[in-house]
């Protein structure tokens, strides 16, 4: 534990911290305005346009940009110096550093996404309403698994680059902002529309039988939330293959 909070002040130390903070005020302004400057505007109005407009735009770009500027940096430093058989030759296991890295870099993302998330939606929802709040948290949980699959990714794009920020930034375009946006079922290996099917299936608007006046599911949300595990697990396990190739020399 002592190796992962080292490795996360090595990582906010850094003048990363100063985009981070810049997102997050980035989102939280842009819902201050739309609270403030639009103002016939009701509740109802304002809980349907965080959750079908501010809400996704949150988790699609700024949940992302968050999760690639700590998780690309986890190996970079050692990587882009050539000093990785410092951290190989330490006395450890690489997969003690593999966890101590992965744990850092996941605090350092998924912390500031769900903030990200929280503050415009303690700021635009209208909380004193039940459903309002249902969707407050659901988002902020959307945050927490959509910065946990994209630690995870930009890790071991971080473990096979150079400029894993390039790389990232380009895997983000290409991946998850046209894939993800792209009928069919490719899409289903996106963190994008994983996330997606989650809150669809916890914050759309309830639909009821004419007979029973019951809530009719649309599916189970723990589906989506296994699959994004899912994706972390195997991308871990893909960044502990890349950081065993690594050869001392």
């Amino acid at each position: 534990m002592d190796a992962t909070l080292w490795f996360l002040r090595q990582l906010l130390r850094q003048r990363r911290s100063f985009f981070l903070v810049l997102l997050i005020g980035a989102a939280w302004a842009l819902s201050l305005g739309l609270r403030f400057f639009a103002t016939d505007l009701d509740a109802q109005d304002r809980l349907v346009l965080f959750r079908d407009g501010v809400g996704p735009f949150l988790i699609a770009a700024v949940v992302l940009l968050i999760s690639m500027l700590y998780a690309t940096s986890a190996f970079a430093q050692e990587i882009e110096d050539k000093t990785m058989f410092l951290l190989l030759t330490r006395p450890y296991p690489r997969s003690r550093l593999l966890r101590d890295k992965a744990l850092a870099a996941w605090i350092a993302s998924a912390g500031p996404s769900m903030l990200a998330v929280a503050l415009p939606a303690l700021t635009l929802l209208p909380l004193e309403d039940a459903r309002a709040r249902e969707v407050a948290v659901a988002y902020v949980v959307a945050a927490l698994l959509a910065s946990t699959a994209y630690s995870a990714l930009f890790l071991r794009v971080g473990l096979s680059a150079s400029r894993p920020i390039i790389w990232a930034a380009g895997l983000a375009i290409g991946w998850e902002g046209l894939v993800g946006t792209t009928p069919g079922n490719l899409q289903l290996l996106t963190v994008q529309h994983q996330a997606a099917r989650f809150l669809a299936r916890t914050v759309a608007p309830e639909t009821w039988t004419l007979e029973l006046k019951l809530r009719v599911p649309e599916g189970s949300a723990w589906v989506p939330a296994l699959c994004l595990l899912g994706f972390t697990a195997l991308l871990l396990y893909a960044s502990w293959r890349r950081l065993r190739s690594f050869e001392l020399r």
